[in-house]
């Protein structure tokens, strides 16, 4: 009798390990792996994302020909922020009742050449944040290279977002990538953007 007990209890065990790493794997597997020109990143499947041919930051510039180079996601409960209208209405006042964006992209507005990545953080902090109150900054990697993350919340009017983004060269060229969120979900998504960023790879 305590015999078969035992392997009863042997089985129930061997049986939640196959179960659980049969959902591992499935949770491994269920994403997907986004290139192109110029870098590559692994997204999951509750995310959907638009890839984009952009010459610069503006969102009236969104669309073109040519490589592309801007990666923009979304959670799937939030795919109506990837949608770009007549108006090019900014997806950031698509979250004011709640929400979460993130773009990944080559910045071709960065004007300097051959620059630093300190020069290239002031120039974007104070060009395209200006809105948003900065809370911290600090060094990091990214793609294998060296990184400024910033952090803050608010942008412009919408206060009730919260902002995250990593500033980052490759051969001398800037990577801007930002993941910005309704504060009552950021913290929801914030998890699965950082596991994005340390899937990022420069291809070229």
């Amino acid at each position: 009798m305590r015999l078969s007990l035992i392997l009863t209890g042997i089985l129930i065990i061997f049986m939640s390990i196959i179960v659980s790493s049969s959902q591992f794997n499935l949770n491994v597997n269920a994403i997907t792996n986004v290139n192109n020109t110029y870098f590559s990143i692994i997204i999951p499947n509750n995310w959907t994302y638009a890839e984009h041919s952009k010459m610069g930051m503006s969102m009236g510039e969104s669309h073109g020909n040519g490589s592309v180079n801007l990666v923009a996601l979304a959670p799937a409960d939030f795919a109506k922020a990837l949608v770009v209208n007549e108006n090019n209405d900014s997806p950031y006042g698509k979250m004011f009742n709640g929400g979460a964006y993130s773009t990944l992209r080559l910045d071709t507005d960065y004007p300097n050449k051959n620059s630093t990545l300190d020069d290239y953080a002031k120039y974007r902090i104070n060009s395209i944040i200006p809105g948003i109150n900065l809370t911290s900054q600090q060094n990091t990697i990214v793609g294998n290279e060296k990184a400024i993350r910033i952090d803050g919340n608010g942008l412009n009017k919408l206060k009730n977002l919260n902002y995250v983004a990593y500033l980052v060269l490759h051969d001398k060229v800037p990577y801007y990538l930002e993941y910005i969120a309704n504060t009552k979900d950021f913290q929801k998504y914030l998890p699965q953007f950082e596991q994005m960023i340390k899937t990022f790879k420069f291809v070229k």
